[in-house]
């Protein structure tokens, strides 16, 4: 069920009620705002749920039966924690992919250059990542993404392909910009919420539901993550799970 689906069925069943309550029925009002409150009710939950892929395709996960599965970090780079986290990631020897924000790769290019250095992917994650990015003007969102795009190439001399668009909204000015940009819009499957939680046992309850193909979302710029994160990969591999990078999960290039 997508957008295009569901306006498929909304315009045509309110034109086909208006018909016959105008030449055969008598048909109650009270039947437009509760479709009209249905309609915006799919079409709020389908822009805050990515992995509906309602306004455009995203991938959140794989299709595998194989234990394998990806870790994503979004807005960094930081300059206390991402270090801490890369230290961790190096010594399990564990790829990973970070979805940065450009300003923060503007200020913290080195940081961005090492996670290159050490066979990490480097994902878009639009330049100011404001509460609005979803509500920006179209040429202003694209602009973002170019912009983010070109701060990382002019770090580490790659394009990014992926994009993980801000919060994870999506709507139809989002997916026109990921589109005029080339961006393959990627979410997620596992969501830690270590941008909400703060006791390090219920992220790891979260993470106790991983299953094979999953993708997992944590952020680098969260003291919790990076006190967390030995103790979730520990787990993992106990599971039996080995990472992978995400553009091999997902079978897409992660540049140009």
């Amino acid at each position: 069920m997508n957008y295009r689906t569901i306006n498929a069925i909304f315009f045509p069943l309110l034109t086909i009620i208006t018909l016959l309550r105008i030449y055969f029925f008598e048909i109650s009002l009270v039947v437009y705002p509760v479709l009209i409150a249905v309609y915006l009710f799919l079409i709020i939950f389908g822009a805050f749920n990515i992995s509906m892929n309602y306004y455009l395709k995203s991938f959140c996960s794989a299709k595998t039966d194989d234990k394998i599965i990806s870790l994503t970090f979004d807005d960094g780079p930081d300059e206390k924690f991402t270090p801490v986290i890369l230290d961790c990631l190096a010594k399990n020897n564990i790829k990973a992919t970070f979805f940065v924000i450009g300003s923060r790769v503007s200020a913290f290019p080195q940081l961005v250059k090492r996670m290159d250095n050490e066979g990490h992917s480097i994902g878009n994650h639009s330049y100011n990542h404001t509460d609005f990015f979803d509500f920006l003007p179209p040429a202003k969102m694209r602009a973002e993404i170019t912009d983010t795009e070109n701060i990382i190439f002019s770090t580490i001399n790659k394009r990014p392909k992926l994009f993980r668009p801000p919060f994870g909204v999506t709507n139809p000015l989002v997916r026109w910009a990921i589109r005029k940009t080339n961006q393959f819009s990627v979410g997620w499957s596992l969501r830690s919420y270590d941008t909400k939680i703060l006791e390090k046992d219920t992220i790891l309850l979260r993470v106790e539901k991983v299953k094979p193909g999953d993708i997992m979302l944590f952020h680098d710029n969260k003291k919790i993550t990076s006190e967390i994160l030995q103790d979730m990969i520990d787990l993992c591999l106990s599971k039996g799970y080995k990472f992978v990078n995400l553009d091999e999960l997902i079978k897409r290039k992660a540049y140009v």
